[in-house]
């Protein structure tokens, strides 16, 4: 399955992560703890950041957000309001 960037994006802010993408078009999954970067995964493909982020065997990375009883964004206002939320 292929996912948007913005749909890696948002599943990432949505479990308290931040996205990087890096050279070659690989990722790092990370998060911010009292001002501190805090490393999750360097130097991923796409498939095993969705892995990372709940999205395996066919699953959208929508799916496996709301799975895990993550409210997904259906307006670009919600979109915004989720990433500035996650954000701080």
């Amino acid at each position: 399955m292929i996912e948007s960037d913005a749909a890696l994006l948002i599943a990432a802010r949505l479990r308290g992560l931040r996205l990087h993408a890096m050279p070659g078009g690989l990722y790092a999954l990370y998060r911010i703890d009292a001002g501190c970067v805090v490393p999750g995964a360097a130097w991923q493909d796409v498939d095993a950041v969705r892995a990372l982020l709940g999205a395996k065997d066919g699953l959208s990375l929508r799916a496996a957000a709301e799975r895990d009883g993550l409210r997904w964004p259906d307006t670009p206002a919600a979109v915004l309001d989720a990433l500035a939320r996650r954000a701080a």
